[in-house]
Parts: C-alpha cells; sequence; structure tokens
C-alpha cells in the first residue's frame, strides 16, 4: 500500500538465521536454613559476546509489489551488528514448605545490560536488569502442580550513534530511548514415575 504518498507498507514472512543460544557457566546451591525453609543463591556466566555478534535474518514472500519493485525482489537478506557483551547474573530464591503438600516461592535476580547502547535494536529489546518472582506449588501423591508470576522492572536506554564505519549507522535510531518492562505468567504440571 501507498499511504501519504511517501509512505510504502509490505508484509514479510521473516527467519532468523545462523541462531545459537549462549554458552552458560552456572554454579549454584542451596541450603534447607530450618525444616520448612529453603535458601538458594546462583551465579550465572553468559556468553553473549560469542553468538550475538550478528542477528541474520530473510524477508521473504513481501506483499508489495512497490517495494519489490525498489529492492528487486520480493525477499530480502538482512544482516544487524549486535556485539552484545557477555552478561554475569546473581539471583537469590526462597522457597517454604506449608502443610498439606503446598509450597510458597519467590526470588529475586539481577543481571546488567548486556546491549551497548548503539547497538540497541527495536526487534530485541532485552535491556531489563532486575527480577522478581513468586510462585505456589502443590504436590498430591506423584503430582506436582506450579504457577509462577516474574516481573522484569522498567529500564531504559538511549541509543547513541553509530561512530565505527563498519557498523551500521542508522541515523533514524540514533538518540532514541527505549524502554522495556515484562511480565511472565509459567504453569506447569509432572507426574513422577
Amino acid at each position: 500500500q501507498f499511504l501519504n504518498d511517501r509512505t510504502y507498507v509490505g508484509f514479510y514472512e521473516a527467519t532468523i538465521k545462523d541462531f545459537e543460544l549462549p554458552e552458560v557457566l552456572g554454579l549454584g546451591i542451596a541450603l534447607q536454613a530450618t525444616p520448612r525453609l529453603m535458601v538458594g543463591v546462583d551465579y550465572k556466566y553468559i556468553s553473549y559476546s560469542k553468538e550475538f555478534k550478528q542477528f541474520k535474518t530473510i524477508l521473504a514472500h513481501g506483499s508489495d509489489p512497490k517495494i519489490n519493485f525498489l529492492t528487486g525482489s520480493d525477499t530480502i537478506a538482512a544482516t544487524l551488528p549486535l556485539n552484545w557483551n557477555d552478561q554475569e547474573v546473581f539471583a537469590v530464591g526462597l522457597e517454604y514448605q506449608l502443610d498439606g503438600g503446598h509450597v510458597l516461592r519467590a526470588g529475586f535476580n539481577h543481571g546488567d545490560n548486556m546491549i551497548e547502547d548503539n547497538s540497541m535494536l527495536p526487534l530485541l529489546p532485552a535491556i531489563t536488569e532486575d527480577h522478581v518472582s513468586v510462585g505456589w506449588g502443590y504436590a498430591y501423591d506423584n503430582w506436582e502442580f506450579d504457577v509462577a508470576w516474574e516481573h522484569a522492572f522498567v529500564n531504559s536506554v538511549r541509543r547513541s550513534l553509530h561512530t565505527s564505519q563498519e557498523e551500521l549507522d542508522d541515523r533514524d535510531l540514533a538518540e532514541s530511548k527505549f524502554t522495556a518492562i515484562q511480565d511472565f505468567i509459567y504453569m506447569g504440571a509432572s507426574y513422577k514415575f
């Protein structure tokens, strides 16, 4: 579609290429502080700098013939620089046993933002740093049911202009501000044989 005599709108099927999860080194300890209370502490080192240097995607089957004409195809291959840093994550958790097979859980973790301010992309706003979680579990015979809520507190990053000629100099995003806040709900059921 052509809007306001200068804007093209197209729809594509996006495929992420060569995506791999980073290596993670973790160390944790749990202590039974009282018969009902367990305390856990974790440390993780996540090697983002190795796997998250670039973001490669293929946009295929573009729907707008005007965009296809301008690009010479209905498929666009894009490689964007990420240059993420490695990350250290520190976490602490509590688990309290109630009567009747019920358990309450709570936790907190902190990990510094691993994205350089000049590499921020709206597609990957992974800038949250502090998280809290609460949960409830119930065990009955061989069954166990769990529900949890995780909240990542709001964090903002202002993107600076790229200075290296080798990097993408995206002036449309320069000096833009990214803000992220996240909430997750987890539910699970397991059966022990």
